[in-house]
């Protein structure tokens, strides 16, 4: 008789059997959901569980407005969340940024 850890943990950490085995488990505790018919069908579930969240979580008096206090000088920052050094932020990657910026070609003359 063994004491302490149950028998897939003592094959050790690199057992296949014990991955094997949590996903035998796994499936037989998730298949009848994945695999049952159901009386509704999903759009109506997903639509009605929006307009319930949306009763319940969502109201008017919690909208957020997007304010903030700064010292900064206002310019400065209206003319950062219009240029291009916000996109790169945005992009997250210089690979990201010149895929879409690289096909963007400006007009000479036109505002912005």
């Amino acid at each position: 008789v063994h004491m302490g850890l149950p028998s897939s943990a003592r094959q050790g950490a690199t057992s296949s059997s014990a991955a094997h085995s949590f996903m035998d488990r796994f499936w037989l505790a998730t298949r009848r959901l994945l695999t049952s018919k159901v009386l509704v069908p999903l759009p109506v579930v997903l639509v009605g569980g929006n307009i319930c969240l949306q009763h319940f979580l969502g109201t008017q008096d919690e909208f957020f407005h997007g304010k903030f206090t700064t010292d900064k000088d206002t310019e400065a920052l209206a003319e950062f969340y219009q240029a291009e050094d916000l996109l790169r932020i945005v992009a997250m990657h210089p690979i990201f940024f010149n895929l879409f910026m690289n096909k963007v070609e400006p007009v000479e003359g036109q505002p912005g």
